[in-house]
């Protein structure tokens, strides 16, 4: 059985006063994300399930980490 892999989208009380907060999943697109590099490959494109249905997002930013811990924390 495949263990449950959920994430959530985040970012610090600072980030949020300097930049705004993201009202919807197309939002993030404007925001300076940090994105996971796996296998030698950024993974900008972020799967949503929120209650109106599955969305996708081309994510961007100036960071990327091949640390899953770092990404996660």
């Amino acid at each position: 059985m495949a263990e449950d892999n959920r994430r959530v989208a985040g970012a610090s009380p600072e980030y949020i006063e300097q930049h705004g907060r993201p009202m919807n999943v197309d939002e993030l697109r404007e925001h300076n994300c940090l994105r996971f590099v796996w296998d030698e490959q950024v993974h900008e494109r972020w799967r949503f399930i929120p209650p109106d249905g599955e969305r996708a997002v081309t994510a961007s930013g100036n960071r990327v980490s091949d640390d899953a811990v770092v990404v996660r924390r």
